[in-house]
């Protein structure tokens, strides 16, 4: 039970760290989506042509802030759950919040991709990784938590 233990513990110390710096790298595309030129922000989200937005009624600078606003959200939360992975892992017994935390992450994350479909590969990719991150996570916290009593 020991090796389960300390296994568990170091898995969610390294789930923890591969959180953060996934938190940290959506944090820079966030900032960087407010410096991108217009058109570039129009092209990076899959619009053929920038009338394609125009007829549709949506501003250039009002897709660069909800998705710049969403991506820093994202990396927060991402940054967040990370530090309460570690956090977990020296104390289980303060892994409650962690524990809703990655069980709303994983439905958002599932609903994400169910909603989103296979239609762009880097987003399908991202979001499988996040939810496999998340659900190894979800394991190694009833893991530990499981120990406490």
């Amino acid at each position: 039970m020991a090796n389960k233990k300390s296994a568990s513990k170091t898995y969610l110390k390294v789930l923890g760290v591969i959180t953060i710096i996934m938190g940290v790298f959506a944090a820079i595309f966030g900032i960087a989506i407010f410096c991108l030129k217009d058109a570039d922000i129009l092209n990076a989200v899959g619009a053929a042509t920038v009338e394609q937005f125009t007829k549709a009624g949506i501003a250039e600078n009002a897709v660069k802030a909800v998705l710049g606003t969403t991506m820093l959200v994202s990396s927060f939360i991402s940054v967040l759950e990370g530090i309460l992975m570690l956090r977990a892992a020296k104390n289980p017994e303060k892994s409650t919040l962690l524990l809703v935390l990655l069980v709303l992450s994983t439905i958002s994350g599932a609903a994400t991709l169910f909603m989103e479909g296979f239609s762009n590969i880097g987003t399908v990719i991202g979001n499988i990784a996040s939810l496999t991150v998340n659900v190894l996570a979800l394991i190694a916290t009833f893991n530990i938590r499981s120990e406490i009593k």
